[in-house]
């Protein structure tokens, strides 16, 4: 804090009081200097910021083969490893919804409940057969949830 003491001709010999005018036109002085500097720092710091921003995006440079001065470098293609291996897929039918795979003497065995007796005390229950190797699932059946033959208990029936 800047006081009057220091200052020639602002400074009262004792018992007087100092000059009214001199001290607002001291006052305003200051004021103007305040605000030289608050002026000045605020350019530097948006100038500093606006060509750190240019130079982050790459504005000062030109491309000499085209007339654009910006290029967008192009996505990275998606190279799938070597050994990628795909696997055969089952297309099951939305009718049923399916718990269960087993293996039978026929080959694979999808069993589960129909959507409409879902969690009912009396579901019905259904059973598809699956090719092993292409996947595709036969012909549903539906039946009693009770009957082995549906569940592929075929053996087992027939051997008890």
């Amino acid at each position: 804090m800047t006081t009057l003491a220091g200052r020639q001709g602002l400074t009262p010999p004792t018992g007087e009081r100092p000059d009214s005018d001199a001290l607002i036109k001291e006052a305003r002085q200051l004021r103007r200097r305040r605000y030289l500097i608050i002026g000045v720092v605020l350019l530097v710091v948006i100038g500093g910021s606006t060509v750190g921003f240019a130079v982050s995006q790459g504005g000062g440079r030109r491309n000499t083969r085209s007339g654009h001065s910006h290029t967008v470098p192009a996505a990275p293609k998606a190279i799938p490893p070597p050994s990628a291996t795909r696997f055969p897929e089952a297309v099951l039918p939305s009718s049923a919804l399916f718990t269960q795979i087993s293996v039978t003497s026929k080959g694979l065995l999808l069993t589960g409940e129909t959507r409409a007796s879902f969690g009912n005390s009396k579901a019905t229950c259904v059973a598809a057969p699956i090719d092993p190797q292409s996947l595709a699932v036969g012909k549903l059946e539906l039946g009693s949830c009770d009957d082995p033959l549906l569940s592929g208990l075929r053996d087992r029936a027939r051997i008890t």
